[in-house]
Protein backbone atom coordinates (compact mmCIF):
# COMPACT_ATOMS: atom_id res chain seq x y z
CA UNK A 1 0.00 0.00 0.00
CA UNK A 2 1.35 3.41 -1.00
CA UNK A 3 1.85 5.82 1.91
CA UNK A 4 0.24 9.24 1.52
CA UNK A 5 2.62 12.15 1.09
CA UNK A 6 2.77 14.28 4.18
CA UNK A 7 2.91 17.96 3.28
CA UNK A 8 2.11 19.73 6.55
CA UNK A 9 4.42 20.21 9.54
CA UNK A 10 3.46 20.25 13.23
CA UNK A 11 6.07 20.92 15.89
CA UNK A 12 6.26 21.70 19.56
CA UNK A 13 8.92 22.13 22.22
CA UNK A 14 9.33 19.88 25.26
CA UNK A 15 11.63 19.81 28.27
CA UNK A 16 14.49 17.34 28.43
CA UNK A 17 12.48 15.26 30.93
CA UNK A 18 9.39 15.27 28.69
CA UNK A 19 11.51 14.24 25.70
CA UNK A 20 13.01 11.37 27.69
CA UNK A 21 9.50 10.14 28.52
CA UNK A 22 8.44 10.42 24.88
CA UNK A 23 11.59 8.69 23.73
CA UNK A 24 11.15 5.83 26.22
CA UNK A 25 7.50 5.33 25.25
CA UNK A 26 8.38 5.44 21.55
CA UNK A 27 11.23 2.96 21.77
CA UNK A 28 9.17 0.64 24.00
CA UNK A 29 6.58 0.49 21.22
CA UNK A 30 9.19 0.02 18.50
CA UNK A 31 8.93 3.50 16.99
CA UNK A 32 11.05 6.60 16.84
CA UNK A 33 9.83 9.64 18.83
CA UNK A 34 8.48 11.49 15.77
CA UNK A 35 6.41 8.57 14.52
CA UNK A 36 5.19 7.82 18.04
CA UNK A 37 4.10 11.44 18.59
CA UNK A 38 2.37 11.53 15.19
CA UNK A 39 0.43 8.36 16.00
CA UNK A 40 -0.45 9.62 19.49
CA UNK A 41 -1.79 12.93 18.18
CA UNK A 42 -3.75 11.32 15.35
CA UNK A 43 -5.25 8.72 17.72
CA UNK A 44 -6.27 11.42 20.20
CA UNK A 45 -7.84 13.56 17.48
CA UNK A 46 -10.59 10.97 17.03
CA UNK A 47 -11.89 11.76 20.52
CA UNK A 48 -12.27 15.52 20.33
CA UNK A 49 -15.07 16.75 22.56
CA UNK A 50 -16.32 20.26 23.19
CA UNK A 51 -16.08 21.53 26.77
CA UNK A 52 -19.80 20.85 27.32
CA UNK A 53 -19.53 17.35 25.86
CA UNK A 54 -16.53 16.66 28.08
CA UNK A 55 -18.39 17.86 31.20
CA UNK A 56 -21.42 15.74 30.36
CA UNK A 57 -19.30 12.71 29.55
CA UNK A 58 -17.34 13.13 32.81
CA UNK A 59 -20.55 13.17 34.82
CA UNK A 60 -21.88 10.12 32.97
CA UNK A 61 -18.58 8.32 33.54
CA UNK A 62 -18.73 9.09 37.27
CA UNK A 63 -22.36 8.00 37.49
CA UNK A 64 -21.64 4.77 35.64
CA UNK A 65 -18.72 4.02 37.93
CA UNK A 66 -20.76 4.71 41.08
CA UNK A 67 -23.75 2.75 39.86
CA UNK A 68 -21.71 -0.28 38.87
CA UNK A 69 -19.69 -0.44 42.06
CA UNK A 70 -22.60 0.58 44.26
CA UNK A 71 -24.68 -2.32 43.10
CA UNK A 72 -21.75 -4.65 43.59
CA UNK A 73 -21.57 -3.51 47.21
CA UNK A 74 -25.30 -3.96 47.73
CA UNK A 75 -25.41 -7.38 46.12
CA UNK A 76 -22.47 -8.70 48.12
CA UNK A 77 -24.41 -8.33 51.37
CA UNK A 78 -21.79 -6.00 52.80
CA UNK A 79 -22.88 -4.86 56.29
CA UNK A 80 -20.90 -1.65 56.00
CA UNK A 81 -22.55 -0.59 52.75
CA UNK A 82 -23.13 3.03 53.76
CA UNK A 83 -19.51 3.54 54.75
CA UNK A 84 -18.25 1.73 51.67
CA UNK A 85 -20.56 3.83 49.46
CA UNK A 86 -19.24 7.05 51.01
CA UNK A 87 -15.67 5.91 50.44
CA UNK A 88 -16.49 5.00 46.86
CA UNK A 89 -18.07 8.37 46.10
CA UNK A 90 -14.99 10.10 47.53
CA UNK A 91 -12.77 7.88 45.39
CA UNK A 92 -14.76 8.83 42.28
CA UNK A 93 -14.42 12.52 43.10
CA UNK A 94 -10.66 12.09 43.39
CA UNK A 95 -10.34 9.92 40.27
CA UNK A 96 -12.81 11.63 37.90
CA UNK A 97 -10.19 12.43 35.26
CA UNK A 98 -8.76 8.90 35.38
CA UNK A 99 -12.23 7.33 35.12
CA UNK A 100 -13.10 9.68 32.25
CA UNK A 101 -9.90 8.84 30.38
CA UNK A 102 -10.43 5.12 30.86
CA UNK A 103 -13.99 5.20 29.53
CA UNK A 104 -13.03 7.51 26.68
CA UNK A 105 -10.28 5.11 25.62
CA UNK A 106 -12.92 2.39 25.18
CA UNK A 107 -14.96 4.60 22.84
CA UNK A 108 -14.82 3.77 19.16
CA UNK A 109 -13.97 6.62 16.77
CA UNK A 110 -16.68 7.87 14.50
Amino acid sequence: MKELKRTKFVGFRVTADEYTKIENAAFASGHDPNDWCRAAVINCSHYMLTLNERLIYTEIAAFRHLLTHGFKLLLNGNTTTATAWTELTEEVDQRLQEIFTDLLSRRRPG
